[in-house]
């Protein structure tokens, strides 16, 4: 006995990957004009970050392998770059190569040597009926100039994509055109891969450049560690500049004893230096233009020395007052750029008639007095900024070194400011700025200055005005605007006595200060006053001998009731007349620590008038109601304010309140007229601190235009043309057509008013304008009718009702009868029985019976 072996099932094969590429980044990077001091860290891996992931971390572990880094720092006789033979540029092409449509490129550069052509398939793979998958094959042509010059076979297994790249050397003229063209038909089937691609070209020149005076970096990279390609950043000291010689920018000490003006190159991020750098290179600044001697080292000396002063940094230790890190990009005017450069250190730069110089805004001494006695009719012309001048919030944008150095923001708010002055805010860029401390610090500068230093004071002097510059600090003594007399000039010197021009009035402690121009240079010089004569109050003694005053030198008096004003010095103009116009902008002392230290600001007392309220802003603008607001503020001062209230009208008193606390009034119901609103403010004993007038016109409204009324489901909508805010509109219905039965059913201020007086019903309306009291003609006399339609739900209740009940008479009277069926039929009463003829049983709900037909009645039934 026989038979045959039953067939096993196949298992498919596939063959193992034999395609594999890794492509390698090779990239040259130009960092800035050199030298540079180069990696902030000793291992130049851990300064370089893909994607914000160093190379290297902390442990000198590699998260990237397979990558080298080479710096060239930017010297004039600097090699080229170690492992970078030939300098490359990458050109992405990225299209599929079919066999009708080869892929044709244009190359032009004059100067390459190679030619790198870059394939590939994005999967290559055959797969037979039993499943089995296989390698394949497939060919491609790299013609220049319609000549063959590469014959490509890529043969194999992969799954994946997979690039190989062909050098082409000896290459024609150019400009030449490169062609990639498929040889192998095209794949129909999901079977057979082998989808080709031109990724990219490259062209090569074959040199080693070494990029004098450049700071570059050379990298390369295994895409095996970087599938995509990634963003790179290098954490790096830039360039070295010039510094004092005395000074060690990593400590940022200075040596003692004077500073010859020499210097010596150093990297540092004090952003004087920088700043002078900027000024003063050849290269990459205005040095062609100012050279090292159009600009004034010495100030920038001061600069920089108050930059490195140690501040608190907000987390609990101290940082540097002010720094720069900063990489300059992008070519601008060099205005704004050294303009943006001195922001840094709360500078604006100005040409003082020989150099470029900064004028920093820190606290100093003052270096000249200016009274009535030395100022040209004694007058001080002064000018306060506007309201929205006045920032109560700044929002800081600065990169964050503790994250990457990505673009932050950092909010300064005054909530005290806010409360007195509105909320405005101001948003800045803070130039180079890396430190979230430094960001805050400037933010609270640009506020304090907001707050502290609004006013501008002019005035014109006599040769004074060659005493002083740019940036100076100056006190002013004026005696009007400190109601005493604060300075003047000296008539007499008789050893520690000096007899001066006018009396000091002024109790407590006091101090008079001149100027003395010696061999120390120009400055104000201070001594106490120990003596008064109780006769003479214009001979005062001072505590030592005044050395340098002469007789008609200026003094100026110091007290703590009582103080001069300061203010820095923005420009000293010659006037036609041969005299000297100073401007100069409100300086406060105490405005360094309170920035810096976040010190309470105290303030001192510059003048004997009493700061009393004062009245501002007063305005009158109409309400929804119709009535007429009025509104005023008042400055802070000393003690309470109570307001008088004064209104004509035409001329003639219409209205007055005495004593009122609230800073608003309502006026309703106010005729046709021209009025005038006057407040006056007084204090507690009855003194008028201040007064301010306000006039505004009612007139008579004009007549409705382009009134229409429509009809809806169960509302009727008005509307008309919009006068303005201050006018109202009366509406006024009634159900028949005549206005003497008609009422009032609405006054809007709107275009626009629906009546909702409910479904089929007529209704006749009038409308006038009205201000307050004041009413205008009405649209028309005979009234605009509209009607509502019908109950919709109502209507289909009906409708429904009248629908079933028809339905249910059929069933009782006609279709079951016809059937012999047999019913009770319930009536609520029988009046009429040949209205039930066909029905043999009704229930009569009058009588509570049940009714029989009989063949010629019903009879009834029941109790």
């Amino acid at each position: 006995m026989g038979g045959k072996k039953g067939g096993g099932g196949h298992t498919p094969y596939e063959a193992p990957d034999n395609l594999k590429s890794a492509q390698r980044l090779s990239a040259i990077g130009l960092i800035s004009l050199g030298p540079i001091r180069g990696a902030v860290t000793a291992d130049q891996y851990q300064s370089a970050f893909f994607d914000y992931t160093p190379i290297k971390n902390s442990k000198g572990e590699w998260n990237y392998q397979n990558t080298l880094i080479r710096y060239r720092l930017g010297y004039q006789d600097q090699q080229p770059l170690e492992d970078f033979d030939a300098s490359e540029r990458e050109v992405s092409v990225g299209a599929e190569v079919k066999l009708e449509h080869p892929i044709s490129r244009t190359v032009i550069d004059p100067d390459i040597d190679l030619l790198r052509i870059t394939l590939g398939v994005n999967a290559l793979f055959s797969q037979n009926d039993q499943g089995d998958t296989h390698g394949t094959s497939v060919h491609l042509e790299i013609l220049i100039n319609g000549q063959s010059r590469q014959t490509v076979v890529i043969n194999g297994k992969s799954s994946s994509r997979f690039h190989r790249s062909y050098l082409i050397d000896n290459l024609p003229p150019r400009p030449f055109m490169v062609t990639v063209q498929r040889v192998t038909p095209d794949s129909k089937s999901q079977r057979l891969q082998n989808a080709t691609f031109w990724s990219s070209y490259t062209e090569i020149i074959s040199a080693k450049l070494s990029y004098p005076n450049m700071a570059i970096v050379g990298i390369k990279t295994d895409s095996r560690y970087n599938p995509s390609f990634p963003n790179i950043n290098f954490l790096l000291y830039g360039r070295l500049v010039k510094v004092p010689s005395n000074y060690d920018p990593d400590t940022r000490t200075y040596g003692s004893g004077l500073w010859r003006g020499d210097f010596k190159l150093a990297w540092t991020n004090n952003p004087a230096w920088v700043f002078y750098d900027l000024v003063t290179n050849k290269l990459a600044g205005l040095g062609q233009r100012l050279g090292d001697y159009g600009i004034d080292k010495f100030q920038l000396y001061q600069i920089a020395q108050y930059c490195d002063q140690q501040v608190p940094d907000g987390y609990g230790g101290v940082e540097p007052r002010m720094v720069a890190n900063l990489w300059l990009t992008e070519q601008r005017d060099a205005y704004s750029v050294i303009s943006d450069m001195a922001s840094v250190f709360r500078a604006i730069v100005v040409w003082n008639g020989t150099q470029l110089t900064a004028i920093q805004d820190r606290n100093a001494d003052p270096v000249c007095s200016f009274t009535q006695a030395n100022v040209i009719d004694g007058k001080f012309n002064r000018q306060y900024v506007p309201l929205k001048s006045i920032f109560t919030a700044v929002e800081v944008e600065y990169a964050d070194e503790r994250n990457n150095y990505q673009k932050a923001i950092e909010y300064v708010a005054d909530d005290a400011m806010i409360k007195r002055y509105g909320y405005n805010v101001k948003k800045i860029v803070a130039f180079a700025c890396t430190s979230r401390g430094q960001a805050r610090r400037y933010g609270k500068w640009v506020l304090e200055t907001s707050r502290l230093e609004q006013c501008t004071i002019s005035f014109s002097v006599g040769r004074e005005g060659l005493k002083v510059l740019p940036g100076d600090i100056i006190e002013i003594a004026d005696k009007s605007y400190a109601n005493v007399n604060l300075g003047g000039r000296v008539l007499a010197i008789n050893g520690r006595t000096v007899t001066l021009d006018a009396p000091i009035e002024v109790q407590g402690e006091k101090h008079l200060s001149y100027l003395v121009n010696d061999n120390n240079g120009q400055r104000l010089v201070r001594r106490k006053i120990s003596q008064i004569d109780a006769q003479n109050k214009s001979l005062v003694t001072l505590d030592s001998e005044p050395t340098g005053l002469q007789i008609m030198d200026t003094w100026a008096l110091h007290t703590p009731l009582v103080s001069t004003q300061r203010y820095r010095v923005l420009g000293v103009a010659e006037n036609e007349d041969g005299s000297y116009g100073i401007t100069a902008l409100q300086h406060e002392p105490q405005k360094e620590r309170i920035v810096d230290e976040g010190a309470i600001f105290t303030p001192l007392s510059e003048t004997r008038h009493k700061v009393e309220p004062q009245l501002t802003h007063l305005g009158v603008q109409p309400t929804l109601s119709g009535d007429m607001k009025v509104s005023w503020e008042v400055t802070s001062g000393n003690g309470t304010v109570k307001y008088d209230i004064k209104v004509l009208k035409d001329g003639k008193l219409y209205l007055f309140k005495r004593d009122e606390s609230s800073s608003e009034l309502n006026l309703a119901d106010l005729a046709n007229g021209e009025y005038q609103v006057t407040i006056i403010a007084r204090d507690a004993q009855g003194r008028m601190l201040s007064e301010k007038v306000q006039s505004f016109t009612i007139d008579n409204p004009p007549t409705p235009k382009n009134v229409s009324v429509s009809g809806g489901l169960s509302g009727i909508t008005l509307s008309w043309d919009f006068v303005d805010e201050a006018t109202q509109t009366e509406i006024w219905a009634s159900s028949t057509n005549n206005l003497a039965n008609a009422e009032r059913i609405a006054k809007v201020t709107a275009n626009i008013y629906t009546h909702n007086v409910g479904p089929r019903q007529t209704r006749y309306y009038w409308l006038r304008h009205t201000r307050g009291i004041n009413v205008g003609d009405w649209y028309q006399q005979q009234g605009l009718s509209a009607e509502t339609g019908a109950d919709i739900d109502a209507e289909l209740a009906l409708l429904n009702e009248k629908l079933s009940q028809n339905i249910i008479d059929e069933v009782f009277d006609t279709a079951m009868p016809a059937r012999k069926l047999e019913m009770i039929k319930t009536v609520a009463r029988i009046d009429n029985l040949t209205e039930n003829i066909g029905h043999k049983q009704l229930y009569n709900e009058a009588d509570g019976k049940l009714y029989v037909w009989d063949g010629n009645c019903k009879c009834g039934y029941g109790d």
